[in-house]
């Protein structure tokens, strides 16, 4: 028997289910307003306390759930971070926030005295960091620091010794780093290093000849790595790795014999990635994998189906996305996911209060009118 439902509201809410409702997902989006110091978000993370930490291109910020606290250079004060401008954050072991900065070399937030303690390039020091633009940093299972750097290569900053060991392109040796320029360091659960650059593709280091393994594009082959511009590498639960490109889409590496699946844009099919410039990965709790591009808004696969759903901002939508250009995904503890973006601060969504909300918007196929009066389900669908 049909049933017939009268009800006057402004709008119809409904429950969003991933993966069949995706692309209705509702954001709340934090701003400069809300107390953001700036709305480039370029890197996020959950520290082991609760608090999140948001990387922007004019301070780091620390948010407990209600206030923003700003960290920004102070010329008068050597304890104050090194330099605005934010490209990554890492926690380590012993709760220390490390950070990297572009200018203001590699900087360490100690907890406990609410002090920063910058790494510096010295030329005079050759057991000092290699440069003081910094694009990556992360923590090993064995508690070193690993540096990306802009045109200075990688370091590991050796935490027993506090020295800095280098790593360098050279031109005579093939099992050398591929390109000084790393975009992103990454370890795998089975203690992999593996390094992203922005010339020379991907690269997997050996931890014993301390030797780089190269995986680049072959115009040739094409089960090569899509593109050399590595931007970003995750581990999903599967524990395979998907390679984010600066141009080339995403890839999905095989590990057994070293060959890659590509993901691209497809302009004559809606359901793939929406842009080939990916510059970050995750996943969620029900293993949809989460791709922010550039200009191309959030692209999510899920990964039984091949199929992409794309959320984008929209202008008269005060729950779409905050922009369609996105640095960062972060998925905290309770599996709620953060989005870093540009110029649109960050987008939220609560994973345990997710409604759907069907509106009239810029979209084609968007609902005609926001005053619904009644709705009828018929036996296949519901109609307002």
């Amino acid at each position: 028997m049909k049933n017939r439902l009268f009800i006057f509201l402004l709008w119809l809410a409904a429950p969003c289910l991933l993966p069949a409702q995706i692309g209705l997902l509702k954001f709340e989006n934090l701003q400069t307003d809300a107390g953001l110091s700036q709305s480039n978000v370029t890197t996020i993370l959950q520290d082991s306390k609760g608090f999140m930490w948001f990387g922007t291109r004019d301070g780091l910020n620390k948010y407990d759930g209600y206030k923003f606290t700003v960290y920004k250079n102070d010329p008068k004060n050597k304890n104050s971070i090194g330099n605005n401008n934010i490209l990554a954050i890492t926690e380590a072991r012993d709760s220390n926030i490390w950070i990297a900065t572009w200018g203001g070399g590699l900087n360490c937030y100690n907890y406990h005295k609410d002090i920063f303690i910058s790494y510096k390039h010295d030329e005079k020091n050759k057991q000092s960091i290699a440069g003081n633009f910094i694009t990556a940093v992360m923590q090993d299972s064995d508690g070193n620091i690993w540096v990306g750097t802009e045109a200075a290569g990688l370091d590991m900053y050796d935490t027993a010794k506090k020295v800095f060991i280098h790593y360098k392109f050279e031109a005579a040796d093939s099992q050398s780093l591929s390109d000084d320029f790393i975009r992103t360091v990454f370890e795998d659960r089975e203690k992999n290093i593996w390094i992203g650059t922005t010339h020379g593709g991907l690269n997997l280091l050996n931890p014993v000849t301390k030797k780089f393994t190269r995986f680049q594009h072959d115009e040739h082959n094409k089960n090569s790595l899509s593109h050399n511009d590595v931007y970003r590498i995750f581990e999903d639960s599967k524990n395979q790795l998907w390679i984010g490109t600066n141009g080339g889409g995403v890839d999905l590496l095989n590990k057994t014999n070293s060959t890659f699946s590509h993901y691209k844009n497809d302009i004559h099919n809606a359901n793939s990635l929406s842009h080939n410039e990916v510059y970050t990965i995750n996943e969620d709790d029900e293993h949809n994998m989460w791709f922010g591009t550039e200009n191309g808004g959030l692209s999510i696969l899920n990964p039984q189906t091949g199929v992409f759903t794309t959320c984008v901002h929209d202008d008269i939508n005060s729950t779409s996305l905050a922009n369609n250009s996105i640095y960062s995904i972060y998925k905290d503890t309770k599996g709620d996911i953060w989005i870093g973006t540009f110029s649109g601060g960050v987008s939220f969504i609560n994973k345990d209060n997710q409604f759907a909300h069907f509106k009239h918007s810029e979209a084609r196929y968007s609902l005609s009118d926001n005053h619904v009066l009644c709705i009828y389900e018929d036996s296949k669908k519901m109609c307002g």
